[in-house]
C-alpha cells in the first residue's frame, strides 16, 4: 500500500545492492546505516544537508556551494569558508602545527610553551613579555644576539666576540679578549 510505513523487528536488515551491500537496521539499541561492500557511502541532497538530533540540536550542516559548520551542544565551533576556515573558542593539536598567516592575540591572551605552560608570551595592555615561569633559564641561542630600543643598540652579544653594552645608542661597555673596554667615565 502506497503511503503505508514498513515495520522491521530488531536486527532485521533492509538490504540493497545485489549482494546486500548497504545495510539499514535496529539491534535493540542502536540503529545503523552500514555500506557492507565496495564503494563509497554516499549521502547526497539536492539542498543542504543537515545532522542534527531529534531536538533539531544542530551536529552538522553542509551548504550547497557554501560552508560546512560543526557545532557542539548546538553552538558552531568550527566552519569554513570562502577564505579558509573559522574557529570558535580555543583548539587542541596533537603534532606538529603549521601557521601561514599572523595568529593574532588579544591583550592577556598568552602563548603558552612547555608541558607546564613554562614560558609565556603576551602583551597585557600595556607592556609586553616573555616569561619563564617554570624549571630551568631562558636561554636565548643564536650566533649573535642583538637588542635594540626604538632609539638604536641596547645589548649585542656576538658569537665569540664578546658583548657590547650601549647608552642613547652609542657604545659605552664592551667585553674584548684582553679584558674590557669602556668609553666614558666609571661612576
Amino acid at each position: 500500500e502506497q503511503g503505508a510505513d514498513t515495520t522491521f523487528v530488531d536486527n532485521a536488515k533492509a538490504l540493497f545492492g545485489t549482494s546486500g551491500d548497504l545495510e539499514i537496521y535496529h539491534d535493540g539499541s542502536n540503529s545503523y546505516i552500514a555500506d557492507v561492500g565496495t564503494g563509497d557511502l554516499t549521502i547526497r541532497s539536492s539542498n543542504d544537508l543537515r545532522l542534527q538530533a531529534a531536538s533539531t540540536e544542530a551536529y552538522l550542516t553542509c551548504n550547497e556551494n557554501g560552508s560546512v559548520q560543526i557545532y557542539y551542544n548546538n553552538t558552531e565551533k568550527f566552519a569554513t569558508s570562502s577564505t579558509g576556515i573559522n574557529i570558535t573558542g580555543g583548539w587542541v593539536t596533537d603534532g606538529v602545527s603549521v601557521a601561514t598567516a599572523n595568529i593574532e592575540h588579544t591583550d592577556n591572551s598568552k602563548a603558552l610553551f612547555g608541558d607546564g605552560n613554562d614560558l609565556q608570551i603576551y602583551h597585557d595592555g600595556s607592556n609586553s613579555y616573555i616569561s619563564d615561569t617554570g624549571t630551568g633559564s631562558l636561554k636565548f641561542t643564536s650566533s649573535d644576539i642583538i637588542m635594540q630600543t626604538t632609539g638604536g643598540n641596547a645589548i649585542i652579544a656576538e658569537a665569540n666576540q664578546g658583548i657590547k653594552l650601549y647608552y642613547n645608542a652609542v657604545q659605552k661597555f664592551a667585553t674584548t679578549s684582553t679584558g674590557v673596554s669602556v668609553t666614558g667615565d666609571l661612576a
